[in-house]
């Protein structure tokens, strides 16, 4: 869970508003903040419930490391269904390696959980923890301070306990030497290679026997039913009017703008912070203050928000709603480089500073854009919403959207025919071609109700024209047939003469001997093992996968990848010889054999433990 997160920090914008609200990175005050949306338990292990908030944050962790690792696939396969139950899996066995930690005694510091924290680079901004980029990036997450903090404590106990259970396993040298018989075998063997592109060349395919093909499977030589829909489609950017928007409106709407901010301001504070009930040590601090002992120096000597008093205890600018509301009211009355009395709040006692206090101002020419693009919006909002309730009430029922369209001041467009596979430009829709080949609109010749295609796109199709399926002449698939025929023969004439080949050598024939008679070529490859870099490695893996030979060769032949037939001959395998690797084969296969032994340890006390707890989903 920890290693998912940090890998999703990578995505964290690296600049934040300095207006946003600074988290209080303290413990006990997560519950100030998050809490999460979704309810409801879909699996208890123990006493212990796993909601379906979690599952849907452990889905989209799994979903941003896949496309991480594989850039190129479609986001869109990535179906949540099909990953959810390997990410409830997840959690369960989690779960249960967390309670079995707990149980066993294993725990974090917070001075240790804190550190993990204030390492973590998706926290960092020119290598210094940023509480901004840290309040931005649980949100996204969807945690809290306190959630996030529990979660890393289970992931590190989780960490001790799985280095505990690695730590006991061991590998002898008898496992080593034999993986390494095994891994390092060398092979002697014979092949020779049958191209596949000079038998092809050597067929012919008759008209005579494209025709009689194409009348014994007529069924497979059939259009598919196409139609050509006429569709409206209706989308903000349709509708867009640069000219909508005048200077005079923009004016209006910055000084209104204006008018609201004049008096607003933002301040600055810093904060002591102490988490527990200790009213010496709050007069202890008190009494300092009055001695005139720099804020800052008592930051570092006591505040236990850890994430703030490596800056001074400061938390940002607020604008009068970012903290609890006594905190914001303390605030309200000091004044620059005044400090306030105990504070107290669910997360503590405070002692605040307010450091610094700005007023907000807009610039007409920084906010002109903005406010274009806005009235822009608004603008085509109100219009939008007129037009789409009235596309759905012009064509219910349409004889023509042609006339829909005009009424509208729309663009009717016709797709070009396609089938249930789909076609171009909107005929590639899911939704379009389901809906063209409805009942109501194919049959009925209903317009189609108005569909949201995505966001704020909504389209109404109706029929132009339906072609059904008919038979291909075969003057349009003579080519396809003859390509199908050739494969064809072209596969029994290959394994025809691969068997032939086959049995010679079975016989007592050599590979070179057949290789002469044939033309063709062979090459013999001695004491190969799995790692070569000087032979076809295509090859040489099927080799490997072929059975020991007895007293005779092991004889097999395969296709390759580009087509062409391999007639092999393993006459020896040869065991690895332990003694005569190198070192640092050696140490290969130790570290092999051990992470093997440490997989099974680890399911193995997986099962134990799992078998102890209650799990229910």
């Amino acid at each position: 869970m920890l290693d998912s997160f940090r890998s999703n920090m990578k995505g964290v914008a690296l600049a934040i508003t300095i207006l946003i609200a600074v988290v209080f990175i303290l413990s006990g005050t997560g519950t100030m903040f998050l809490t999460n949306s979704i309810d409801g338990a879909v699996a208890e292990v123990g006493e212990v419930e796993i909601s379906e908030f979690d599952v849907l944050r452990s889905i989209s962790n799994q979903k941003q490391q896949i496309l991480e690792q594989n850039p190129e696939i479609d986001s869109s396969l990535l179906d949540d269904d099909l990953l959810r139950p390997s990410a409830l899996e997840r959690l369960i066995r989690r779960e249960v390696l967390v309670q079995t930690a707990a149980m066993k005694g294993l725990r974090m510091s917070d001075s240790s959980i804190n550190g993990e924290i204030l390492a973590i680079d998706g926290f960092q901004t020119d290598g210094k923890f940023d509480q901004d980029r840290y309040k931005f990036a649980l949100q996204n997450q969807g945690y809290t301070h306190a959630s996030f903090k529990q979660m890393l404590n289970n992931d590190l106990i989780v960490q001790q306990l799985i280095s505990g259970i690695s730590d006991t396993a061991f590998v002898t040298e008898f496992e080593d030497r034999a993986l390494s018989r095994v891994s390092e075998q060398k092979r002697d063997y014979y092949y020779l290679t049958i191209p596949s592109d000079q038998t092809r060349s050597s067929i012919t395919i008759s008209e005579d026997d494209i025709e009689t093909f194409y009348g014994n499977n007529l069924s497979n030589f059939v259009t598919e039913p196409m139609v050509k829909i006429d569709y409206i489609e209706l989308s903000p950017e349709l509708l867009a009017d640069k000219d909508a928007v005048t200077d005079d409106m923009i004016r209006q709407r910055f000084e209104m703008e204006r008018d609201s901010l004049e008096f607003a301001e933002s301040r600055r504070v810093s904060h002591i912070l102490i988490t527990e009930s200790n009213p010496a040590l709050i007069k202890e601090i008190q009494e300092k203050l009055e001695l005139s002992i720099p804020f800052e120096d008592l930051v570092t000597e006591y505040s236990e928000d850890f994430g703030s008093a490596s800056i001074g205890g400061d938390l940002g600018f607020t604008s009068g709603d970012t903290f609890p509301e006594n905190f914001e009211d303390a605030v309200k009355v000091l004044e620059i480089d005044q400090i306030s009395d105990p504070i107290l709040t669910e997360a503590g006692t405070h002692f605040i500073k307010l450091t610094d206090i700005q007023r907000n101002d807009l610039v007409f020419e920084d906010e002109r854009d903005r406010i274009l693009q806005e009235l822009s919006g608004e603008l085509i909002s109100d219009v939008f919403i007129e037009k789409l309730e009235i596309l759905k009430e012009l064509s219910f029922n349409a004889q023509s959207l042609n006339e829909v369209a005009e009424d509208m001041e729309l663009e009717m467009k016709t797709t070009d025919f396609f089938a249930r596979s789909g076609g171009n430009g909107i005929a590639s829709n899911g939704q379009v071609i389901d809906i063209a080949f409805s009942d109501d609109v194919l049959n009925n010749g209903y317009a189609s109700e108005v569909i949201e295609l995505e966001t704020d796109s909504y389209v109404v199709l109706k029929l132009n024209e339906f072609a059904d399926a008919q038979q291909k002449v075969i003057a349009d698939v003579k080519d396809d047939i003859s390509v199908q025929l050739t494969d064809s023969r072209l596969e029994e004439l290959m394994i025809e003469r691969s068997n032939r080949l086959l049995e010679l050598v079975k016989a007592g024939e050599t590979i070179e001997a057949v290789a002469k008679q044939e033309d063709l070529d062979w090459q013999v490859v001695l004491s190969a093992g799995r790692r070569v870099t000087d032979q076809n490695p295509e090859i040489n893996s099927e080799v490997f996968r072929m059975q020991n030979p007895d007293s005779t060769p092991e004889i097999d032949f395969f296709v390759k990848q580009s087509g062409d037939y391999v007639l092999v001959s393993l006459t020896s395998v040869v065991a690895g010889d332990y003694e005569l690797i190198d070192d640092s084969i050696k140490s290969g296969i130790a570290s092999a054999n051990l992470s093997i032994n440490q997989n099974l340890e680890l399911l193995s006390f997986e099962e134990v433990s799992r078998s102890k707890l209650a799990i229910a989903q």
